[in-house]
């Protein structure tokens, strides 16, 4: 293989991994997360559906309020009876630095100017934006509304979450963190 055939896969992978966002983002705004995951591992990608999984809210049917169904289940399977990310908070918050990751960049030409530039691309962007919605990822999400319906959808969605965090909050949180 010479020179330029492999400047020609990393632009094709460059162009995967954009459309693969755009995609992931398309099934994020639909409420399809599942199968935004299964789509991640099917691209051999598992890090990315462990970054879409890992801002499920963390639930255990043993310590859930109210009555549990069968109360001799064992340990072994109130062990299974867990879901979604113990840490979610930490996540949540890398998640929206990583949409709102942009590093200044210096360009010279006639004279020396400082422009923003984005450290990780538009598409990807948009997707951690969309993972979690909220004022501060607002911005980045608008940028990625093309119709009335797109801005009504990142708005209630933001106001959603933001209704959910209250609630969380009022009611002494969650399991490790209220959001």
């Amino acid at each position: 293989m010479n020179r330029g055939d492999s400047r020609s896969l990393a632009a094709l992978g460059a162009g995967f991994e954009k459309r693969l966002a755009q995609v992931l983002y398309l099934f994020v705004r639909a409420g399809r997360s599942d199968d935004a995951v299964k789509l991640c591992r099917k691209a051999h990608q598992p890090w990315r559906a462990a970054s879409i999984r890992g801002l499920l809210l963390f639930q255990w049917r043993a310590i859930a309020n109210g009555q549990r169904a069968n109360d001799s289940i064992d340990d072994a399977e109130d062990i299974e009876g867990r879901q979604g990310n113990q840490g979610r908070k930490l996540r949540k918050s890398t998640c929206a630095r990583a949409a709102l990751n942009v590093r200044y960049s210096t360009i010279c030409l006639s004279s020396c100017q400082r422009v923003i530039k984005p450290n990780i691309s538009d598409p990807e962007r948009i997707l951690c934006a969309a993972l979690v919605p909220c004022l501060q990822t607002f911005s980045v999400l608008k940028s990625a509304c093309r119709t009335c319906e797109d801005h009504i959808w990142a708005q209630i969605s933001i106001l959603c979450k933001e209704k959910q965090i209250a609630d969380m909050i009022k009611l002494g949180g969650g399991f490790r963190d209220a959001d």
